[in-house]
């Protein structure tokens, strides 16, 4: 099976590149990689004008992330296509894992891994969260992709061209950094996936994270909510779920006013939530402690983590 690697990329230049050679550098090497500038006004059109095979590069006007690699899934040539997002990078046999599942797994409409946070010279900081699947096919992904609202880590994820061809994802602007969790949910109501269960993705981490950036995402995900309600197969899968799903949701937004220094509205939210959690619980402890202890047991915790997800299976 051939592959192709989309990238779209904006004012990434530098970052870009070093995911097309991440991308170059694997066991199972791609028949092409498509790096999409959705509209970039820095030097990434210098620094790819002259690509070569197996490399192509595509320039269009800004149109976000969903558009630039729904342009990438139309060019591509490959029987499967693999997402890295142009700020993240590779283990050097995330492609080779990802095509052995899918062939062992015929019916798996894609394969996705696991990945790790890091820091801006590459170290591993701590795992990123992901579904609660096991290694090995899943028929039925959608209750786990809305037990807290977190879908398969984007750069993680290689797919059948057909099935994303059939399943685009949606190119409303106001879905940002949520349409990959919508997508999800559309593919997996329709076909089972496969988890390798390993960590194959880095992804690294920035600094400026706002209230508003919170806001937004917080809109997007109830967005993506209301896409996936009304989609005719995924939305009776996900209607019995919905108060469980809203309330994830409030957490993972709770965790982003925290993250940008609003403690007092992440309270708020909390306060509003039918049915505690223990996210939710621990999260409230996390607000109410000192911040540097606080700041302290999460270290810990994600040290711990990031360990334990590193250790030989």
């Amino acid at each position: 099976m051939s592959i192709t690697v989309v990238i779209p990329t904006y004012n990434r230049a530098e970052l870009c590149l070093e995911a097309v050679n991440t991308a170059l550098d694997q066991t199972c090497p791609p028949s092409e990689v498509i790096v999409v500038d959705d509209g970039s006004t820095d030097s990434t059109p210098d620094l790819f004008k002259d690509a070569k095979p197996p490399v192509r590069y595509l320039r269009q006007e800004n149109a976000e992330r969903a558009a630039a690699r729904n342009r990438g899934i139309r060019e591509a040539g490959g029987d499967l296509i693999a997402f890295l997002d142009s700020d993240d990078r590779w283990d050097p046999h995330h492609l080779e894992l990802s095509q052995a599942a899918l062939a062992a797994h015929p019916n798996a409409a894609l394969a996705f891994g696991r990945a790790a946070y890091t820091a801006p010279d590459g170290r591993v900081l701590w795992e990123a969260p992901s579904p609660p699947i096991e290694a090995g096919q899943c028929d039925d992904a959608v209750p786990s992709l809305t037990a807290k609202g977190i879908g398969f880590p984007l750069s993680t994820v290689v797919a059948r061209r057909e099935v994303l061809t059939e399943n685009p994802f949606n190119e409303d602007r106001l879905l940002s950094r949520s349409e990959d969790w919508e997508l999800w949910i559309r593919i997996s109501a329709r076909h089972p996936v496969v988890a390798t269960g390993e960590v194959t993705a880095f992804l690294r981490m920035h600094e400026g994270n706002t209230s508003q950036d919170a806001a937004a995402v917080g809109e997007a995900m109830k967005r993506a909510l209301s896409y996936v309600l009304d989609d005719p197969v995924a939305g009776p899968k996900v209607a019995e779920h919905k108060d469980s799903i809203g309330d994830a949701m409030e957490v993972e937004i709770a965790r982003l006013e925290l993250k940008a220094g609003d403690r007092a509205a992440a309270r708020r939210r909390l306060k509003t939530l039918a049915r505690p959690t223990p996210e939710s619980r621990r999260l409230e402890f996390t607000l109410w402690v000192p911040v540097p202890i606080a700041g302290l047991a999460r270290r810990l915790r994600r040290i711990l983590a990031a360990r334990k997800s590193m250790e030989p299976k």
